[in-house]
């Protein structure tokens, strides 16, 4: 069952519930790993962004963060 989510949670518990109710069913298993990997890489990049924290800057950081990292 999924739980509903207030301003506090994470973006990545956020994240999460969105794969299971709108992509664990509707894509195929290879898809579904790819939604898996980048959860693992939110927990690893940003473990703690809550959903209020979540903007456009916070979003454009994480985008930066995640450029910078695939170029090394």
């Amino acid at each position: 069952m999924l739980n509903e989510l207030t301003p506090n949670d994470t973006f990545c518990d956020y994240y999460q519930q969105w794969v299971a109710m709108y992509k664990e069913g509707a894509v195929r298993d290879v898809t579904l790993s790819k939604y898996r990997l980048t959860c693992a890489w939110l927990q690893r990049l940003i473990p703690l962004l809550t959903l209020a924290e979540l903007n456009r800057i916070t979003y454009q950081k994480l985008a930066l963060t995640q450029q910078r990292s695939e170029s090394n």
